[in-house]
């Protein structure tokens, strides 16, 4: 009669901020929010106003970066261009420490 939880617990990272919503940011937003005990309490991408219109809940990078977050995830397929990101986050003045990309996520979670 007793169901239990079998989400994933995702040590330290209770609250996430994902950036893109490409495959990888969907798959990544929907994987969060069943699969684990986390939360997404952001998800950005530059292209948020026309994805919005889709119904999607994605908005601006900065608006994303109101929310308090443990972790942002940057969900981008290529590791030239999520370093370049992950860079680029860091001049803006992001916490290097809080930054990973999704490759780095996904050993993590797996492990």
């Amino acid at each position: 009669k007793y169901v239990t939880s079998s989400k994933k617990e995702i040590q330290g990272y209770k609250k996430v901020l994902i950036y893109a919503a490409g495959e990888k940011g969907k798959w990544l937003y929907n994987f969060i929010n069943y699969e684990t005990k986390s939360k997404v309490v952001g998800w950005a991408d530059i292209n948020y106003q026309e994805l919005r219109e889709t119904g999607m809940p994605v908005v601006s990078l900065s608006e994303a970066l109101k929310n308090q977050y443990d972790v942002l995830v940057i969900a981008i397929k290529s590791v030239n261009v999520c370093k370049r990101l992950e860079e680029q986050f860091i001049s803006i003045g992001i916490d290097e420490s809080k930054i990973m990309c999704i490759h780095e996520f996904c050993d993590m979670i797996e492990k």
